[in-house]
């Protein structure tokens, strides 16, 4: 994720737990928006979005970056897992077709 996507991606949050962020200081949030950027560089802008999603829906506390990371994991591990098995099916279906024609 860049900076500017983190950026957008604390907008939400904030919008989300407005009571939580209502008496926090501009240094404060530039100091953890420098935080929060660092320790999510490495992740993808879509994921923790989507991960985000399905963390307000079980939380009413805002997220930590840790909450963040997990969540999109979480989604990105059943994206994988989906993907496996379609491979797998898809194997299995081309297997099967070339059995059919050689008979």
């Amino acid at each position: 994720m860049t900076r500017e996507e983190t950026k957008d991606l604390m907008a939400v949050i904030r919008a989300a737990y407005p009571n939580f962020y209502k008496d926090v200081s501009p240094e404060t949030v530039k100091a953890a928006l420098n935080l929060w950027a660092a320790a999510l560089a490495d992740m993808d802008y879509t994921a923790i979005q989507h991960g985000f999603s399905e963390y307000l829906k079980k939380s009413k506390w805002p997220p930590t970056v840790a909450d963040l990371r997990e969540a999109a994991e979480t989604l990105l591990d059943k994206q994988r897992m989906l993907a496996m098995s379609r491979r797998g099916i898809q194997k299995a279906l081309d297997g099967r077709n070339i059995k059919e024609l050689t008979q």
